[in-house]
């Protein structure tokens, strides 16, 4: 029973830390998102004796026109960390007024899209040894965010990925 008392303490300083984590997050897509400079990838490293290897690459894709809202602007970013530099890869989304609409969490940052063809998203398996490295997809954002994207590995078979609309 006396364990209990430190769950609230732990619980507030663990969602604390979330906070500091996301509004960094945030606060590096703004700025990469004021830049306006497509094609550029920016890094942050925020490497140190304390948490180790710990550096984040964003670039601004660009935007596509699409019918919902006047443009959508595409971001990726990756994030690596630790001694075994783990990977995150996350596509977010702006629209036209740099208003965060959404983002995919799409595992790793081999599977983040590599640029903007016309309406279209292009991903490429180029950095994933377990995909058919030939293979690309093509997603249309003409009509504006999709609920889920599938990204092809080999043949027809790939992953969904949801849009989560959570900061």
């Amino acid at each position: 029973m006396s364990s209990n008392k430190y769950v609230k303490p732990v619980l507030l300083i663990f969602l604390f830390l979330c906070f500091i984590r996301s509004y960094s997050q945030y606060s590096l897509l703004s700025m990469v998102l004021k830049k306006n400079q497509v094609g550029k990838e920016f890094s942050f490293d925020s490497s140190s004796k304390e948490n180790g290897f710990d550096k984040t690459y964003i670039k601004y894709l660009g935007d596509i026109k699409c019918t919902s809202v006047k443009s959508l602007k595409f971001l990726t970013y990756s994030h690596i960390w630790g001694k075994n530099k783990h990977t995150t890869g996350i596509l977010f989304v702006f629209g036209s007024d740099n208003k965060f609409l959404g983002k995919y969490h799409l595992g790793g940052s081999g599977d983040l899209p590599k640029r903007i063809e016309g309406p279209y998203l292009l991903f490429t398996n180029g950095d994933k040894s377990t995909c058919s490295r030939g293979l690309s997809t093509k997603i249309d954002f003409s009509k504006g965010l999709l609920d889920e994207i599938f990204i092809k590995c080999k043949g027809s078979s790939g992953d969904i990925y949801t849009l989560s609309k959570d900061e």
